[in-house]
């Protein structure tokens, strides 16, 4: 069943109400703009970002880190590396962002068992409504 988090799916959520511990993502998008955006939202909240612009990237940070959500854009820029890093990734939550939330780019992420999606400009509410169904152990009110 596919989920895409839009606005009818969340009530208010304030910045200032709660805070995360010890959460990192990557962010796998080659849109600067966004990327800092979504930085900055994750910040306000204590969590750890990591921002690369393709599967590769990814897969080299992934030998350094663990990762509690993949945030994956343009990752099928190569179609084949972004098949295989996303095939590679356990015990991870993976949430596809578009802007339109093309046919195409659902298909292949539900090709490698995805099923969340954000429609950007991601909005923290969104995320808010991630971190409490999916991250809730870390969630620490403030």
């Amino acid at each position: 069943m596919k989920k895409t988090i839009e606005k009818s799916n969340f009530r208010k959520f304030d910045i200032n109400t709660f805070k995360m511990k010890d959460t990192r993502v990557i962010i796998i998008d080659n849109d600067d703009i966004c990327n800092e955006v979504i930085s900055k939202m994750l910040n306000e909240v204590e969590v750890e970002a990591n921002i690369v612009k393709n599967a590769q990237e990814a897969l080299s940070k992934f030998g350094e880190k663990e990762y509690d959500i993949i945030f994956v854009a343009d990752i099928f820029n190569n179609e084949k590396a972004g098949m295989e890093f996303l095939s590679k990734m356990k015990n991870v939550l993976v949430v596809g962002m578009d802007a339109n939330l093309s046919n195409e780019f659902r298909n292949l992420l539900n090709k490698c068992g995805v099923e969340l999606f954000l429609l950007k400009p991601v909005k923290f509410e969104q995320l808010a409504v991630i971190f409490r169904n999916e991250l809730q152990n870390k969630i620490i009110a403030k």
